[in-house]
């Protein structure tokens, strides 16, 4: 009787074993087959400038079995640095019985300068009553500037500028892109203009690198006023812009590079009221001049071109006061090193221009002759120039003057 109550006894456990094991492994199955659990997507928001804080959106959501249940969260750093590029952001969201989604929001630190697009990622952790699922989302700071915002104020001398050091690629953040760019990084600089006066803006050549610019009165198409890249990276790239107003001008001065050809630069800006108001009053006989000294590119400050002029050299006016009845012979003598050329004016102006002469080469002498058929004097204005952008110095204007017989 007591060897069969034991077995009686060990029988019965055998079966509450084998009942108690067939229910854990039910429930197992139910709750594999209703599984709970948290998830968080990806999500990506442009920058702003910060005011105010743009906020990224993440959405975690739960699936599975309806059930109450908790999940922790936390950034981390990715391309994308705490404090400098978004707020380091944490905490616990609760999920009630039938709650399937809720949101994380992260704040951004947005700023006007360019950067490339940065990432961070949040992270789930300490899920209560549910299994994790893909627990990291990943956030992407799409940049929305340009350089322009950040354009530097140029000074009237030569600018330091580097194509590595916050430069932007071609249209970022809405950047204008000049009708001559090609694909290389940009930086933007700003120079006002004087009313009246002319600003000519160069970058000199480096030797290795090929580098443009082009002037803008807006961050626009429509504001180009020009585009210069043609001298490759053996060549200076000058562009010449004139204020004819009565208010001052605001120009801005995108410089680029052929792509792969970014590094340092220098942006000389040099700014004139144009030399007409201050031209020197000839006499008979030999003048001495000096394009060198105190002279003006072609149109600064609204100075007329001569027409025969196809070079850009530099000017300086003079004015000769012809009597009645008398013509006068202006003459700038061959300095045989540089091609100059000469133009009679009546007024500062293409319509007043009398003649104009520049064709002998520094070989030849260049003249011009002025008659004056009238009773009362009149005042002739005449502009030596070099033919050619370099060739300017020291030379000399001859005038002479004849009554008819």
């Amino acid at each position: 009787m007591r060897r069969t109550k034991r077995q009686g006894a060990r029988l019965g456990h055998a079966a509450v074993l084998t009942v108690a094991g067939a229910l854990t492994i039910g429930l197992l199955a139910a709750d594999a087959a209703g599984a709970t659990s948290f998830s968080i997507d990806n999500a990506q928001r442009i920058e702003g400038d910060g005011s105010p804080p743009k906020k990224m959106r993440f959405q975690v959501t739960k699936a599975g079995a309806p059930r109450e249940g908790t999940v922790r969260y936390r950034t981390l750093d990715g391309t994308a640095v705490a404090s400098d590029d978004y707020t380091a952001t944490n905490g616990k969201l609760t999920f009630s019985r039938d709650r399937r989604s809720r949101r994380v929001k992260v704040p951004l630190v947005g700023d006007t300068n360019y950067e490339d697009d940065e990432t961070f990622v949040i992270e789930l952790f300490r899920a209560r009553n549910a299994r994790l699922g893909d627990r990291r989302g990943e956030g992407t700071i799409l940049n929305d500037d340009g350089c322009f915002a950040a354009a530097a104020m140029a000074a009237e001398a030569d600018n330091a500028g580097d194509l590595t050091d916050y430069a932007c690629p071609p249209g970022a953040g809405g950047d204008a892109q000049p009708t001559c760019a090609s694909q290389g990084d940009h930086q933007w600089w700003s120079f006002t203009v004087p009313a009246g006066e002319t600003a000519t803006f160069t970058v000199p050549a480096t030797g290795v690198r090929d580098l443009g610019l082009a002037l803008f009165t807006a961050n626009s198409s429509a504001g180009e006023l020009v585009c210069r890249d043609s001298s490759g990276p053996a060549g200076a790239e000058t562009a010449t812009t004139t204020n004819s107003g009565v208010a001052s001008l605001t120009v801005y001065v995108q410089v680029f590079a052929l792509p792969g050809h970014e590094g340092p630069y220098t942006l000389r800006v040099e700014s004139t009221d144009g030399c007409f108001d201050d031209a020197g009053t000839a006499v008979e006989g030999d003048n001495a001049g000096d394009l060198g000294v105190d002279s003006c590119v072609p149109s600064a400050g609204g100075d007329a071109v001569p027409s025969c002029q196809i070079g850009t050299g530099r000017h300086q006016w003079w004015s000769f006061t012809v009597p009645a009845a008398v013509t006068a012979t202006f003459t700038v003598p061959a300095t045989g090193v540089r091609d100059l050329g000469l133009a009679l004016f009546t007024a500062n102006s293409s319509a007043g221009e009398l003649v104009c002469r520049d064709s002998s080469g520094p070989a030849g002498a260049e003249t011009a002759m002025a008659a004056n058929p009238g009773d009362s004097p009149v005042t002739v204005f005449v502009q030596v120039f070099a033919a050619i952008a370099g060739h300017e110095g020291a030379y000399t204007l001859n005038v002479s003057s004849t009554a008819p017989p």
